[in-house]
């Protein structure tokens, strides 16, 4: 109940940041703020939580433009997931943590401008979710990622089965990776 209490303190906190940055006519600000915020109240959710791939790509998606604030014109993303997908159901802090290593790694690599791509698509009793990057993959720094990827495709099969999980293709060395997230195909009734 406490921790509750702090983070409810914390989020009241920023937004009141948030705000302030609106009055005083910060609308960058104001949106990293608010981004900021959203993306922590994702985090202190419960890690076990299973939530929808709506709920999650939120998470992802403040993030991602947290990211485009910082790095301007050097960045870009697009998240393409149907509607009909988005009610599928995932565990928390899913694909924030492979999403964060592909920027992170993005960043420490001479690509002009980082990009991502996210989709999803129906795939038999599967929903495939591609992270796809231009991140210039290097010998050195092929498994950069690879413990939080082992952690989710485990978890993944913990909670589904093993036929679920966590796989990346490297394309052709310099050219970036594609990091697919398996999970069941669920309908809104489902």
């Amino acid at each position: 109940m406490n921790m509750m209490k702090r983070s409810h303190f914390l989020l009241n906190t920023l937004n009141c940041i948030a705000r302030t940055a609106y009055v005083e006519g910060a609308p960058i600000t104001e949106e990293a703020v608010y981004n900021l915020s959203e993306l922590i109240r994702c985090a202190l959710a419960e890690k076990d939580q299973i939530q929808t791939i709506r709920g999650e790509l939120a998470a992802v998606r403040n993030y991602l433009k947290l990211q485009k604030i910082r790095l301007k014109d050097h960045f870009d993303f697009q998240i393409v997931v149907p509607d009909s997908a988005e009610d599928c159901r995932i565990p928390n802090m899913t694909l924030l943590p492979i999403v964060e290593s592909v920027v992170m790694q993005g960043l420490t690599n001479d690509r002009k401008c980082l990009c991502i791509l996210i989709c999803a698509k129906e795939m038999g009793k599967n929903l495939e979710i591609f992270i796809e990057d231009n991140v210039s993959y290097s010998k050195e720094n092929q498994g950069y990622g690879e413990d939080d990827r082992y952690i989710i495709d485990k978890k993944l099969k913990l909670y589904f089965g093993n036929e679920y999980g966590v796989r990346t293709e490297r394309k052709e060395l310099g050219k970036g990776s594609i990091t697919v997230v398996s999970v069941p195909w669920r309908d809104q009734d489902g």
